[in-house]
């Protein structure tokens, strides 16, 4: 299979733009500030000239650049620019981050002719996923941006040459690179050559643009100093959970990517061992010396007014266990802090038993875990059953903590399965015996789980914290079996692994994450669910968008009320936000929607089915004249605006005091032009524009010509380049629906698309249903509120004859992507289906003000009243925020 990859992702496209809208402004340099080193070393050391980035906006520009950027996105304006440019963009994981700053180093080469990138990364893991990542996007970013030669390379102390390549070349070069590789003095990177040259010194004479992939992990001293000595001309920092913002250009947060359907809709499944609380439990949390005593963070069983629960307590040496707990009886002699090892990170109790930092004593039994993993397997062949025939294949992703547990090894070196791989198997066998599971494909237990750990010497699987060299092995096989994975002929469903997956790794078809510890994981939630979180994809690498497929279940040990405590509070430590625990879904709450038996047959769904199921193709018709002076009339508005490139003026009285420091008042700001008369190189304008629209050049000449602001791509060239080709292009998409000519064909929708196992979690908005109106027995499939208060006044109103949700896979094609109504109903005044009957298809919004609506939503839905205007004689297409607005439709013609 190969990957496809969707260049209209809002989100992505948003954060693109905030970097380019950065450096409005700058002129095209097509990257190439060339130079040579002094001649003693340049025949030795280098094939040539180098290449260097050049950035030459100053530094007032770039300031009120940024805070225009952060103005338009509701961002805390940065009050400077700090010592060196660096810019923060905040991501949520599973979201394409890395596809965003890929994709934005093209733009970058195509707008400003940039040319040298370094993507710093600060594991191993993070750094196969990159190199994956570039290797997967190649072809797709070639064909965005015209194919540019570009050259992408990894950095390897023992291949210096590589460095000398990134430093000459003309290409667009990305260089990646561990902060390991040159944080050092004594990196090879940083140490003297043979020939009195260090090999940084190529890297810094590009002035390269510096990528900080999870720039927080980067932020010592040490390395900070490293970052610094690249000379870089600006660095560009993207992660979801970043420690510190430095100019904050772009926010996408954990629940606004949730909201928005970005990632998978998360479901908890908690197996709990609620009623054996008779063995003690003890988790040493940490140590903590202080300046007089030492104490440690324990948690353990507390006897409370609402019975046994684990409680975090703070204690000293001499604790008694029984007493803290409540003089619960299972602590009673033996569990007392008789000495505590700060240095060797360690307790001893009384009862002759020593505790290590992070260890447990007490925790899930076989028994739960057991059934952690049944409950995984069913889950799975619920998921794979649920999705046969469309193609997407279904992963199960379980995390532990030791790989003994998996896998051990007898003393002549022989592999033997752990107590987990047994129960695996043997229960897959005979959960895969179900009759209902018949359908699915008939699978070897052992040949559909694997295990991804690091491996010593001699090829044995050994536990490791993940960053480790012998992890290298493991990275390299997971990144590189990924798409391989995804293959459903492939027999590989289930993986097993821990630290090695903790990051830098994840499988958009991971539907199940199960946490298997016999001690408390160390690995953090929103690690172990970003695993999962990333949309699902069909085997022909098809992005898949239907919430119901998109659910990732987390089969856990701890009680869902926990588990969303647990998660929402790192959310709001790491992000800064605030996220609502309702929104993560438990699972035990997810409810069936049957369809009604014998709905297929209702001649009142049938006479609406009927005459909507037509599937359509669409042609674009328009004329090129009109398109000419249009755009001509477009480009004149936009390009008028276009000014020369200036500088910002401010004047600011200083003072300074004990209670504020020293602080100003600004008094006055302005614009001033250069002193210096700049020359610009002027890029071939036609040709950019041909590009950048896919339009003929006589096409594009007759529009600026018409226009009569060519003058503007002398005096600010880039600016009005970006202006004209914005200006192009919507007009030329409104052209292009104005055109627009839909024609029926052949096939038709099938009622195939009505799925019998839709799924969903009943908000307070649901309700139910009369049966005989709709085609669901008792539940419709509801987003909103507003979905919810059109439907229940259907339900209710006699006028209403029948209605029903059109199913996801009732698409419409449109010039701009897919198109999914909401709803068929159908209509008659006196209550009875005659020939006077209204049929209708709706989609429903908040507002059907055309200014409220996003411009995307509106030309969909424009494009779907042609489509039924082509193929569905006698059906009306309705957009309505309410029930009312409906009605108001059966009164007017058309």
């Amino acid at each position: 299979m190969k990957f496809q990859f969707d260049g209209e992702q809002p989100h992505q496209k948003k954060a693109i733009e905030a970097i380019v809208h950065l450096f409005d402004g700058q002129e095209s340099v097509q990257g190439q500030h060339t130079g040579y080193l002094p001649s003693s070393r340049q025949r030795l050391l280098l094939p040539g000239q180098y290449v260097a980035n050049q950035l030459t906006l100053g530094r007032d520009v770039l300031l009120q650049n940024v805070r225009h950027v952060q103005k338009r996105q509701g961002l805390p304006e940065s009050p400077d620019l700090g010592a060196a440019p660096s810019f923060t963009l905040e991501m949520e994981t599973g979201t394409g981050k890395t596809y965003t700053y890929l994709r934005t180093i093209y733009e970058l080469h195509t707008r400003y002719g940039w040319s040298k990138f370094i993507i710093i990364v600060p594991s191993i893991a993070i750094r196969e996923g990159v190199m994956k990542n570039i290797k997967l996007t190649h072809q797709h970013l070639q064909s965005l941006y015209g194919a540019p030669k570009a050259e992408a390379r990894l950095y390897k102390s023992k291949q210096l040459n590589i460095v000398k390549q990134f430093a000459a070349s003309h290409a667009l070069q990305l260089l990646v690179m561990n902060i390991q590789a040159f944080e050092k003095a004594d990196n090879i990177i940083n140490t003297q050559r043979e020939l009195g040259f260090k090999p940084v010194e190529y890297l810094r004479l590009t002035r390269p643009i510096l990528i900080l992939d999870e720039p927080q992990k980067m932020a010592t001293e040490k390395r900070a100093h490293a970052l610094k000595a690249l000379q870089p001309s600006f660095a560009l920092r993207y992660s979801a959970t970043h420690k510190k913002l430095e100019n904050l250009v772009y926010r996408l947060d954990p629940v606004q990517a949730y909201n928005q359907g970005l990632v998978k809709k998360i479901e908890v499944l908690d197996v709990l061992d609620k009623d054996n609380q008779n063995m003690p439990f003890v988790h040493l949390k940490a140590i903590q010396p202080k300046k007089n005593t030492i104490q440690v963070s324990v948690e353990l069983q507390v006897a409370t007014a609402k019975g046994i629960a684990k409680k975090r307590r703070t204690l000293k040496r001499k604790a008694d266990l029984y007493k803290v707990s409540g003089e619960l009886e299972m602590y009673k002699g033996g569990y007392l802090i008789e000495a505590i090892d700060a240095e060797k990170g360690h307790i001893l109790l009384n009862n002759g038993l020593r505790m290590e930092v992070g260890q447990s004593i007490g925790g899930p039994n076989e028994d739960l875990l057991y059934a952690q993993i049944k409950n995984t397997i069913k889950e799975h062949l619920d998921k794979e059953k649920k999705l046969l025939g469309k193609g997407i294949k279904v992963l199960s992703l379980f995390f532990l903590d030791k790989v003994s547990n998996y896998r051990t090894y007898t003393e002549k070196g022989a592999a033997v399965p752990g107590p987990y791989a047994r129960w695996f198997e043997a229960l897959y066998k005979e959960l895969s015996q179900d009759p209902k599971y018949a359908d699915l494909p008939t699978l070897e237990a052992r040949h559909i789980h694997d295990g991804y750990f690091a491996k010593d010497k001699k090829g044995r699987f050994k536990d490791t914290k993940g960053e480790s060299q012998d992890d290298r092995s493991t990275y390299a096989l997971i990144m590189r079996d990924k798409e391989r994975l995804l293959d459903p002929k492939e027999p590989l469903r289930f993986i097993f692994s821990h630290s090695a997956l903790r990051e830098g790794w994840d499988n958009p078809n991971v539907f199940q994450i199960c946490t298997l510890q016999e001690s408390t994981s160390v690995m953090k939630k929103r690690q172990e669910i970003g695993r999962g979180m990333r949309l699902a994809v069909d085997h022909q690498g098809r992005r898949i968008t239907d919430p119901q497929i998109n659910r990732l279940t987390l089969i856990v040990n701890e009680s869902y009320e926990a588990y969303a405590r647990s998660l929402q509070k790192e959310i709001e430590q790491e992000c800064g936000v605030a996220f609502e625990a309702a929104n993560i879904k438990n699972k035990k709450k997810r409810t069936p929607l049957p369809l009604r038996k014998g709905f297929q047959a209702d001649p009142r769904f049938l006479a609406i089915w009927d005459k909507i199921k037509q599937k359509t193709t669409y042609d674009v018709d328009y004329d090129t004249e009109e398109f000419t002076a249009k755009a001509g009339t477009a480009l004149q508005e936009e390009l008028e605006k276009v000014r020369p490139p200036r500088l910002q003026k401010r004047k600011v009285s200083l003072d300074m005091n004990r209670e504020e420091g020293v602080h100003g008042l600004l008094v006055s700001e302005g614009e001033i032009d250069y002193h210096r008369a700049y020359r610009y190189r002027i890029p071939h304008v036609v040709r950019t524009l041909q590009k950048a629209t896919g339009l003929t050049r006589t096409t594009l000449a007759g529009a600026l010509a018409a226009s009569g602001q060519a003058d503007k791509f002398f005096i600010n060239p880039r600016k009005a380049l970006q202006v004209a080709t914005e200006a192009i292009k919507k007009t030329l998409q409104h052209l292009m629906l104005d055109g627009l000519q839909y024609t029926k064909v052949e096939d038709a929708y099938r009622m195939e698309i009505f799925d019998p196992h839709l799924e969903d979690y009943l908000e307070d908005f649901h309700f139910a249903v009369h049966r005989d109106k709709t085609i669901h027995e008792r539940y419709i499939p509801l987003d909103s509120k507003v979905e919810a208060a059109f439907a229940q006044e259907c339900n209710k109103m006699e006028q209403v004859l029948f209605y029903f949700k059109l199913p996801h896979d009732f698409t419409i094609p449109t010039p701009i992507g897919t198109y999914n109504p909401d709803w068929a109903v159908l209509w008659q005044e006196d209550g009875m289906l005659n020939e006077k009957a209204i049929y209708f298809v709706a989609e429903t919004k908040g507002s059907t003000d055309k200014e409220e609506l996003r411009p995307r939503e509106d030309k969909k839905a424009a494009c779907g009243e042609k489509h039924f205007q082509a193929c569905a004689q006698g059906v009306k297409f309705a957009l309505v925020s309410s029930y009312k607005d409906l009605a108001d439709r059966t009164r007017t013609p058309g």
